[in-house]
């Protein structure tokens, strides 16, 4: 502790009641230091840093890679069956008034060509021309038809009711029944005709047509004939109409046709004439 003198200022100490005059009295006033002693502080004793113990080194070994495992992708097949070919025309095909048509068949090309000679109708109880073949069950019978005057090929049926093209009938029946679709001239107009007889009596529709030419079909799928038909070179199928036949058995004569009401100027040629299978409706189309 340290002491500190100080003078202190005089005092005048005036005695009021002795009334007199007091002398100065001098003051030391001693103070002390109280500050507190500094008392040196030892530095801090450093934490020992425990020394990490060194791990054994070793050859990391890489993870092997997961082996990513596809599917095996499912493969829908988008292909169509093609129908199986029951027959085409060939000599064994029989005919239906043949004396009334000359027939040539070019069998590279796979071309059937009708000449007709002698005038004869499909109507009601009276028959044309025709070639066929016995057919059972279910099938389709299609051809690419054209009608030309057979005087000059390169022109249309010029003669009204110059028609030939598809025809399935009734073997069995003692009177016509039948059912065709055909193109040429039917009513002084290029056309397609179809028509239904049952028992000598004919129901038939005209469809005008730009040509004499076309790609025609009749598919049977159960007791529903379906006629189809399209422009040559055309990919879609328009079903000209369908007729309910009950009444027909399971065998028909399915084949090609060739009629006139007159004095015939009229040759039908079939190209890529065939007869198919068919299981169902949709087929009918394909």
């Amino acid at each position: 502790m340290k002491r500190y003198s100080i003078p202190l200022i005089t005092v005048l100490i005036t005695t009021l009641a002795c009334g007199g005059y007091s002398e100065p009295v001098s003051t030391v006033l001693v103070i002390e230091d109280v500050s507190p002693t500094e008392v040196p502080t030892a530095p801090p004793t450093a934490t020992a840093v425990p020394t990490a113990t060194a791990l054994p080194t070793s050859t990391p070994t890489k993870a092997p890679e997961p082996t990513l495992v596809l599917p095996t992708p499912v493969v829908r097949s988008t292909s169509v069956t093609t129908p199986a070919v029951i027959a085409r025309y060939d000599s064994s095909w029989e005919t239906i008034k043949g004396s009334t048509f000359d027939l040539g068949f070019d069998t590279k090309a796979n071309l059937l060509t009708l000449t007709l000679k002698q005038p004869g109708l499909w109507l009601n109880n009276s028959q044309g021309g025709a070639v066929y073949r016995n057919t059972n069950g279910n099938f389709k019978i299609t051809a690419i038809v054209k009608a030309t005057k057979s005087t000059t090929p390169t022109d249309p049926p010029g003669n009204r009711i110059h028609l030939g093209g598809l025809i399935v009938r009734n073997p069995a029946s003692t009177t016509e029944n039948y059912v065709h679709i055909v193109v040429g001239n039917a009513e002084n107009r290029l056309a397609i005709e179809t028509k239904n007889t049952t028992n000598n009596v004919s129901q038939y529709d005209t469809l005008s047509w730009t040509s004499g030419s076309a790609e025609l079909r009749l598919c049977r799928v159960g007791s529903d004939i379906n006629l189809y038909r399209r422009a040559v070179n055309a990919t879609t199928w328009l079903l000209a109409t369908t007729y309910t036949r009950a009444d027909f058995p399971a065998s028909l004569q399915v084949g090609a046709s060739i009629y006139s009401a007159t004095a015939p100027d009229l040759r039908l040629t079939f190209e890529n004439l065939r007869i198919e299978e068919v299981r169902e409706k949709g087929e009918c189309e394909r």
